[in-house]
């Protein structure tokens, strides 16, 4: 392609708006154009770039499933079978229209109804399977804060898979085939990456990996044992809690703590560790639908040192509760207690009797303790008095033990659970796979069965296999950049060859780029040939800025029958005859990057 014929803008500075380096750079050198929140246009260079990835995916994935397309809008009444549709438009993750008949559709975020309502209809016996499909095309989400270019977006394009099986372990067998292919892709991109046992969010199902690109932009922190043994997003990690050491208070006793509603202030007073204090957290679950929900009020006990996991409390409050989960948010005044609570003075033993008696409240407080709490001895807590709080408690003597979930943060620094003398470090990471097993959540929903082999009706199980494309090739950008541009590597950079012309005006130059371009061409290099009449300085930078692994410059020496040959990665440049310097790519191309 010649770039004087190209849509190819670049630009000195990078809009105000961009928030990473790989926005920035991806902008500046015209791969991306940004239409409005979180909505871009892909650009030639941008579009190759996809393309490419997309071929990538393609080659991985084929030897173990089917490509299929599946409709981006899908009719809201799969989705209510699968009990999703209230809890999506809860969480305003869902573009939802009607068609002129007033039926209810939605643009699909995710097509874990659709696929399991296609193996409805096609899987019939134990004889049709296994069955695994995939596709590549666009998902929508409504995103609060649409944020750091395709990483975060409203529209974007994902490969997603859907396999179905005749048990557990048939599933587990595939879900660790196409986890092979994704580590296998991810490699053969050839960036810092790590896979990590992570929480499976909305789509559900017992067990999920991550697939993360190391990047500092990252949103997700992940904690590992230096080791490599063992790696979670740190919404899912866990690890040893440190010691505290033997309580101070040998006997149980009320004791008056006035201005001490922080546990730093109560520990202060008592003159013991935070890690001796259990606090209690207050939250207010809804639960059911906007209409006709149901408020849960929910006690959670937490050694005073620790902090909450958001996601593994909300996890295991909609494991607890009689419906979907919609909201689960910290508790305010008239929530649901009936009269005002004594708040930093509140205990484990809080009497059901503070909850509302009103419609729409449940009459019981949801107890919950965590693991590291549920081990304290002779620890410090609220008497349910403002001003007042207990020392020396037991559970179980002093105190009824709550029911006992994993529920606090993991940090970096503590003791790995696999082995307590690795220590976990932290490390940022963008997510770009993410890998399920589903089980019967979906199949069971909507009626998706097959006649097993002893002739017995049995629900399909189901994995869930997913890929940003958008959000991976900026994630590669990110990391594949330095202070001049993008560098891409050959297996995924738009073109080949930067040809660039100094000066097109000069006869020897012009004719000498002309028989590089056909000859790389002919050899399948894939030349963008710069034949812009804009000064050599200006080519240069965009080269850089854009990124191609190479770039052979015509100039002046083309007279001599020479030219320039530059690697992009390292700098390094050499002086090579016009016939040599298809011979010379190829076999630097073939050499290890």
């Amino acid at each position: 392609m010649r770039l004087s014929q190209s849509l190819f803008k670049t630009r000195r500075e990078a809009p105000a708006d961009a928030e990473t380096r790989g926005t920035q750079l991806l902008i500046r050198a015209g791969y991306l154009h940004k239409v409005g929140s979180g909505l871009y246009a892909s650009l030639p260079l941008l579009t190759r770039t996809l393309h490419k990835l997309e071929a990538l995916i393609r080659e991985e994935l084929d030897p173990v499933a089917q490509e299929v397309s599946l409709p981006a809008l899908q009719p809201a009444a799969l989705w209510r079978q699968s009990g999703r549709w209230e809890a999506y438009r809860a969480e305003g993750l869902m573009f939802a229209v009607q068609d002129r008949a007033g039926r209810e559709l939605a643009l699909a975020p995710t097509h874990e109804e659709v696929a399991a309502a296609l193996a409805r209809e096609v899987v019939g016996s134990y004889r049709d399977l296994p069955l695994s499909v995939y596709q590549i095309g666009r998902k929508f989400r409504d995103e609060l804060r649409p944020r750091a270019g395709l990483l975060r977006t409203r529209e974007f394009t994902m490969k997603d898979g859907y396999s179905f099986h005749a048990d557990e372990a048939d599933l587990r067998r595939h879900f660790g085939e196409v986890s092979d292919a994704y580590a296998r892709l991810l490699t053969r991109l050839g960036a810092p990456w790590q896979v990590v046992e992570a929480d499976s969010g909305s789509i559900g199902g017992a067990g999920s990996r991550e697939f993360m690109i190391l990047s500092d932009v990252g949103e997700d922190e992940l904690l590992r044992t230096p080791d490599g043994r063992s790696a979670a997003n740190a919404e899912q990690a866990v690890s040893r809690a440190a010691e505290v050491g033997a309580s101070p208070f040998a006997a149980y006793a009320r004791v008056h703590t006035p201005s001490t509603s922080s546990v730093e202030a109560v520990a202060a007073a008592l003159g013991c560790g935070a890690g001796h204090v259990v606090k209690m957290l207050l939250y207010t679950a809804r639960v059911g639908s906007p209409e006709s929900g149901q408020v849960w009020p929910v006690l959670v006990c937490l050694r005073g040192d620790h902090s909450v996991n958001s996601v593994k409390l909300r996890n295991a409050v909609a494991a607890r509760v009689d419906g979907p989960l919609l909201t689960l948010e910290a508790a305010v005044p008239g929530d649901w207690a009936a009269d005002p609570l004594p708040l930093g003075f509140v205990g484990p033993d809080l009497p059901d009797t503070v909850v509302a008696r009103r419609a729409g409240v449940r009459p019981e407080v949801l107890r919950l303790c965590d693991t590291a709490a549920a081990g304290a001895r002779g620890f410090v807590a609220g008497a349910n008095e403002v001003g007042w709080h207990v020392v020396g408690a037991d559970w179980d003597v002093t105190h009824t033990r709550p029911e006992v979930a994993e529920l606090r943060q993991a940090r970096a620094g503590e003791a790995s659970v696999q082995d307590a003398s690795q220590r976990l470090e932290s490390a940022r990471g963008i997510e770009v796979g993410h890998v399920f097993q589903l089980g019967t959540r979906y199949t069971a929903a909507l009626g998706a069965t097959f006649t097993a082999a002893d002739g017995r009706e049995q629900a399909l199980h189901m994995g869930c296999y997913g890929i940003g494309v958008t959000r991976l090739a900026q994630a590669l950008a990110e990391v594949w950049a330095d202070d001049r541009g993008l560098v891409w590597p050959a297996v995924l950079a738009p073109y080949t060859v930067m040809l660039t012309v100094v000066d097109p005006g000069d006869p020897a130059q012009r004719e000498a780029a002309e028989g590089l371009y056909a000859a790389l061409r002919a050899a399948g290099l894939d030349p963008l040939l710069d034949d812009r009449d804009v000064r050599p300085g200006v080519k240069f930078a965009d080269a850089d800025l854009v990124g191609l692994p190479w770039r052979v410059t015509v100039g002046r020496h083309a007279a001599q029958g020479e030219a320039e040959l530059t690697a992009r990665r390292s700098g390094e440049t050499w002086r090579v005859p016009l016939a040599g310097v298809v011979d010379a790519l190829r076999a630097r191309l073939a050499a290890p990057d």
